[in-house]
C-alpha cells in the first residue's frame, strides 16, 4: 500500500497493467493463429490493434512517473512518447516482416515491402527527429558526449542507430527492388536478422542509459 502511494507504485503499476495486456494480447493472438486454418478477418486484426495500443498507452503513461525525463516540459515528455512509439513501431515490424519473407510468391512480397516501406519512412524521421529533442534536452555541451559516461553510451547508442537505418537503407534501395529479378529472398532475410540484432543491442543499452546511467543534470 505505501509503495503504491508513491511515484515508483505509480510507474510499477502502469507498467505492469501495460505490460499484461500486450502479453495477454499476444498469447490470445498466438493460440488464434494455432487454432484457425485460415486467416482471420480484418476486424479481429483492427480489435487486437485497439487492444495493444490501450496497453501501449500504460507503457507511456509510466514514463511520466520515474526516468531522466520526467522532470523535464511536457514538451520533452512528448517527444519521449513518439521517440518510444516510432522505435516500437519499426522494430515490432521485423520479426513479421522476416516472416512473410519466407514465401515463394516474391511479386506479392515486393509489393507488401514496398507498402512497409512508404511508412518507414515517415517512422524513420520521426524515431530522429524526436531523439535529437530528447537529445539536446538531456546534453549540456558537446563537450559532455566525450567526457561524461552518460554521453559516451550516448554516442554508442547512436552509431547503433546509424547502423540500423543503414541497414533498412539497404533493403529498401537495393535488396527490396532486387526481389523481382531473383527468386530467393535468403538476402532479406539475413538482413532483416542483422537488423533484429542490432535492434536488440540497442534496446538493452538504452535500458542501461535510463536505468543505470543519467546525463550530469540528474
Amino acid at each position: 500500500g505505501l509503495l503504491l502511494s508513491t511515484q515508483l507504485g505509480d510507474l510499477s503499476l502502469f507498467r505492469a497493467v501495460g505490460f499484461a495486456i500486450l502479453i495477454g494480447s499476444g498469447l490470445f493472438f498466438y493460440q488464434t493463429m494455432v487454432q484457425q486454418t485460415r486467416a482471420p478477418r480484418r476486424l479481429f486484426y483492427q480489435r487486437l490493434f485497439a487492444i495493444n495500443a490501450f496497453g501501449f498507452i500504460f507503457l507511456l503513461l509510466s514514463f511520466r512517473f520515474g526516468g531522466h525525463v520526467s522532470v523535464q516540459s511536457l514538451s520533452v515528455q512528448f517527444a519521449l512518447a513518439v521517440h518510444f512509439t516510432m522505435f516500437a513501431l519499426w522494430i515490432g515490424a521485423l520479426y513479421p516482416l522476416l516472416t512473410i519473407s519466407r514465401t515463394e510468391q516474391v511479386a506479392e512480397l515486393k509489393v507488401s515491402l514496398e507498402r512497409f516501406s512508404k511508412h518507414a519512412v515517415v517512422i524513420v524521421s520521426l524515431l530522429l527527429l524526436s531523439g535529437l529533442a530528447l537529445m539536446l534536452s538531456l546534453i549540456h555541451s558537446v563537450a559532455d558526449l566525450f567526457t561524461t559516461a552518460y554521453g559516451i553510451a550516448l554516442i554508442l547508442k547512436i552509431l547503433l542507430v546509424i547502423g540500423l537505418v543503414a541497414i533498412a537503407a539497404v533493403n529498401k534501395y537495393i535488396i527490396v527492388p532486387r526481389l523481382l529479378l531473383q527468386t530467393d529472398t535468403a538476402q532479406f532475410q539475413r538482413s532483416v536478422r542483422l537488423e533484429i540484432v542490432v535492434a536488440i543491442l540497442l534496446l538493452l543499452l538504452t535500458a542501461y542509459l535510463s536505468t543505470v546511467l543519467g546525463p550530469t543534470m540528474h
